[in-house]
């Protein structure tokens, strides 16, 4: 009975070690797939490591008194290959991300991109508006600094005080209307003249209106002229900074000086029939820097201003 133990016993025993040698076959390789699954780079950087060292290994050859005990006890410990360390001096360097990603980021954007339709719907060049805005220093000898081209700046990371002072420039623009109600009666640009029918460049837009009707302010400013002004008849000029200055024409009557401050839709005059004129309406104009520009494109901004705050107030 004890041989027929003995001989089950040495039949098995091969395949008992068999089982054990496959099973554990089996784990480590399950251990590599979910280590390469959860920590790829990692991986392949191990790898990558093992293959330099054994093609090392393999191409240099190792003398006898290397490999006796002595020698491996005073080897100095390997050193961890990492990822930072395999990697290529030539590859370009990962970009972090920004600092200003946050939560609110999307809201920063959508409001940042209302602020340049209005300005890109007035035909306002916003570099235009930055290089006014900016505080004339003046020179000094000790000055310095990186060079940043605004138009990099282009492409910034959103940045609440960039958008902060995007909607301080905004507030300062002629977006309102200069009427609550009016017809335009005659457009900007080239134009038959109303008196001998030659062709004459319209420096700004006829808004027609019965004599009488209030003209309000399009933008918070300083009165810079008040009085009559030749074809302009009564006329009223607003400097808004920044280089924007609005001109309101044909007025019946001027109810601002030369040095008053006003607010958007202050009233300062109202509409006539002085000056260079066919009939009763108001003569608008917007300029900057002196060269005019067409003030539809500024009504049709200050649409845009009155939806993005229609929007705002039913949220």
């Amino acid at each position: 009975m004890s041989s027929f133990f003995a001989s089950v016993r040495t039949i098995f025993r091969p395949i008992t070690l068999t089982v054990v040698l496959v099973a554990g076959l089996h784990l480590s390789i399950g251990v590599l797939a979910l280590r390469a699954i959860v920590h790829p780079a990692a991986t392949a950087t191990m790898v990558t490591a093992a293959k330099t060292e054994l093609s090392a290994k393999a191409a240099t050859p190792v003398k006898a008194a290397e490999t006796t005990p002595a020698a491996l006890a005073k080897a100095p410990p390997p050193v961890p290959v990492t990822a930072d360390a395999t990697a290529d001096a030539s590859s370009p360097a990962v970009a972090k991300p920004a600092s200003h990603a946050t939560l609110f980021g999307p809201l920063l954007l959508a409001r940042e991109s209302v602020g340049l339709a209005q300005l890109r719907a007035a035909g306002i060049n916003l570099e235009t508006l930055l290089h006014h805005a900016e505080p004339h220093h003046r020179r000094v000898a000790d000055e310095g600094g990186p060079f940043v081209p605004v138009a990099a700046m282009r492409e910034a990371a959103l940045d609440p005080a960039r958008l902060a002072r995007l909607e301080q420039l905004i507030a300062h623009m002629p977006f309102a209307a200069p009427l609550v109600h009016y017809e335009v009666s005659s457009h900007f640009g080239v134009r038959r003249d109303p008196f001998d029918g030659e062709r004459e460049f319209h420096t700004g837009i006829d808004l027609e209106a019965n004599i009488g009707t209030p003209v309000h302010a399009t933008a918070p400013g300083v009165v810079d002229f008040a009085g009559w002004d030749g074809g302009y008849g009564r006329m009223v000029e607003i400097d808004h900074g920044n280089g924007i200055h609005t001109r309101y024409g044909h007025l019946s009557r001027i109810l601002v000086r030369a040095g008053d401050r006003v607010v958007r839709h202050e009233r300062i005059g109202l509409v006539g029939n002085t000056g260079r004129s066919t009939g009763p309406h108001l003569h608008y104009e917007v300029r900057i820097d002196g060269r005019p520009l067409n003030p539809a494109k500024f009504l049709a901004a200050g649409r845009i201003e009155l939806v993005k705050a229609i929007t705002t107030a039913s949220r």
